[in-house]
């Protein structure tokens, strides 16, 4: 399990990341869908703004924009970690299976994999159940929990082998307008 788009932030605990720079999207975005009719709703918060956290111990940030595009029905994250010595960044594209009645995703990275799951609300939290693609295949359990109106708490564990181990935890904050 993982994502941040976790499930991202996991990712990077076990990637070793390649050079590249970062770059802006170009692709068009629109209003957000009505949260009461989308079912893309628990992701609803995260739209139309940017979020940020700091790794502990280290000086390295992740921020994750999140916007409405193609009328409503996908939201994009677009994620870059700043202040290690080789940039990394990626992106989620969420939208809603009808087959599936869920939530799922894409994530693709700068280092060349990419992930794919689905995304399941739980009261306060989002839970990611990733089907990752690396070399060294693991099993992440990755939930963001909302603690307050511009904050959630990323929390990233291995459970590879069945025993759960927690890697890392950062709280992500709002810190500007996506765009």
């Amino acid at each position: 399990m993982t994502r941040i788009s976790a499930r991202l932030l996991a990712i990077i605990t076990i990637t070793v990341a390649s050079g590249g720079t970062p770059r802006t999207s170009t692709t068009q975005t629109s209003t957000s869908p009505s949260p009461a009719v989308s079912p893309l709703a628990p992701l609803a918060y995260l739209a139309g703004s940017c979020w940020k956290g700091t790794f502990a111990g280290r000086n390295v940030t992740d921020e994750h924009c999140f916007e409405w595009i193609y009328n409503g029905r996908f939201l994009r994250d677009h994620h870059i970690v700043v202040g290690d010595s080789v940039p990394y960044e990626g992106e989620t594209t969420y939208t809603w299976d009808p087959g599936q009645k869920q939530i799922v995703y894409w994530y693709i990275a700068l280092p060349g994999f990419y992930s794919h799951g689905s995304v399941e609300s739980n009261g306060d939290a989002l839970l990611f159940h990733d089907n990752l693609r690396i070399e060294d295949a693991r099993e992440l359990r990755t939930t963001w929990r909302r603690s307050g109106a511009d904050t959630y708490t990323v929390y990233v564990e291995d459970v590879t082998g069945g025993k759960a181990r927690q890697l890392w935890s950062m709280v992500m904050r709002r810190s500007r307008p996506a765009r």
